[in-house]
């Protein structure tokens, strides 16, 4: 994350523009950060509707 902060700071990198772009970022800041059977399974994005739950185990959706 920070070398992307970095990056924009020293004109290195420039703002995403359009899907592909977020996803590159994305792909770049979570590289090694989560298993591949979680990283998002459609074209760009998600095919499905994820959610993001409490930490507690109560399930509960907070996003």
């Amino acid at each position: 994350m920070i070398k992307s902060y970095m990056n924009l700071i020293n004109g290195i990198t420039s703002l995403p523009i359009n899907p592909v772009n977020i996803r590159k970022v994305y792909d770049e800041i979570t590289e090694g950060e989560i298993e591949e059977s979680e990283l998002p399974d459609g074209e760009i994005f998600r095919k499905e509707v994820t959610h993001v739950l409490k930490k507690s185990g109560t399930g509960k959706v907070i996003h």
